[in-house]
């Protein structure tokens, strides 16, 4: 799970990083408030679908409040050292989803995590069911008639973020903006094709008509079939005779 850290506290945000890292979280580092404002500027896809992590100061208030109001959906998820009852209240109603206290643990973390981006996104599990493919928004492979499909991060990145918006034309730009919106590294354009073409290979490897899960709309973008089950039943059988 890619997420955003912002925190000025240098001790608070190096003991947030070390609690996450053994796990399932991908944490990158936003140095400046200026980097943190950027977020505004993703497109609503793939700003709900990267939590934003804020340690408290003094201003984090102002940058909650001024995020919501530009028409930022990021979840965010504030760090403080001890509970304060009225400042906790003030942040959790200026849009922020959740305050968190030390110590931090990073199970509990990665929980609070899922929870706020299944809160943005309206969706009630960690899974996503469409026909017989399931798409886990925790991280864990998706899987295809019960067999798991091994994907890298950045795909499971692109697959998720497909079914958080089923039925829906994603377009190219906001696919790339999830993976790369704010990194350093700006690979090619050409990357999300490269990606969605790596998805349905390995998809075909388990199931010959999986490969046409994603379908290209073009000059538009990618969406992800709303029903695959039948057709890829009847591949899967085909290939065991």
């Amino acid at each position: 799970m890619k997420i955003f850290v912002h925190d000025p506290d240098p001790a608070r945000r190096q003991r947030f990083l070390d609690a996450v890292s053994v796990g399932p979280i991908d944490p990158e580092v936003l140095a400046s408030p200026a980097a943190v404002r950027g977020l505004a500027g993703l497109s609503e896809e793939a700003s709900r679908s990267i939590p934003l992590v804020l340690g408290q100061q003094d201003v984090t208030l102002e940058h909650v409040t001024a995020l919501r109001r530009s028409g930022c959906e990021t979840p965010i998820l504030i760090l403080v050292d001890r509970r304060m009852p009225d400042r906790d209240a003030a942040l959790l109603d200026a849009g922020a989803c959740d305050v968190v206290a030390a110590p931090f643990h990073d199970r509990e973390i990665a929980a609070r995590l899922r929870t706020a981006l299944r809160r943005r996104n309206n969706l009630a599990r960690n899974d996503i069911a469409i026909g017989d493919l399931v798409v886990y928004l925790d991280g864990r492979d998706p899987e295809i008639l019960s067999l798991p499909v091994k994907l890298s991060a950045k795909e499971n990145a692109v697959l998720c973020l497909l079914a958080s918006n089923q039925g829906r034309v994603l377009p190219r730009t906001a696919i790339y903006e999830r993976l790369y919106g704010l990194s350093d590294y700006q690979p090619f354009d050409k990357a999300v094709d490269i990606h969605i073409c790596r998805i349905r290979s390995k998809f075909a490897r388990v199931a010959p008509e999986a490969s046409n899960v994603i379908e290209t709309f073009p000059r538009r973008g990618y969406a992800l079939r709303s029903s695959v089950g039948a057709s890829i039943e009847r591949a899967c059988a085909g290939g065991q005779r």
